[in-house]
């Protein structure tokens, strides 16, 4: 569809507790399956989504390989570093969405609301 829109909204990478949320904002339900996520632009295929349909405005968390939490249905094959810059891609390779790390504090995760919103980092309350 002409209006597919998957973001990143969220990203936390402090030691192995690393994790990603994607959001549909689109506004048609997208089958995951045709998607992929990497570390590397020149390597957009990196890790493939599960075979799930995300309904509009509803996101999903993705896990770093070694993060410890269990019991996910979704999980990167890679680890989310500092200095680098994730992707969202089609399978034609072309990249939906990107966002660059930098330093994440243990606290803290960085994120944005939509589309087109200025990336900012948020507390988390311990």
């Amino acid at each position: 569809s002409s209006d597919l829109a998957l973001i990143f909204t969220q990203v936390y990478s402090y030691k192995k507790g690393d994790y990603m949320v994607i959001k549909n904002v689109g506004s048609e339900a997208v089958n995951l399956k045709d998607y992929y996520l990497s570390d590397n632009e020149s390597k957009l295929k990196k890790t493939e989504l599960a075979d799930y349909k995300l309904s509009p405005g509803k996101s999903i968390v993705v896990y770093g390989k070694d993060n410890p939490v269990t019991d996910v249905w979704f999980r990167s094959t890679f680890n989310i570093g500092t200095d680098e810059t994730l992707f969202i891609a089609d399978a034609q390779g072309n990249i939906l969405d990107k966002v660059y790390v930098g330093r994440i504090g243990e606290y803290e995760y960085y994120g944005r609301v939509s589309v087109g919103a200025v990336w900012g980092y948020t507390r988390i309350d311990r």
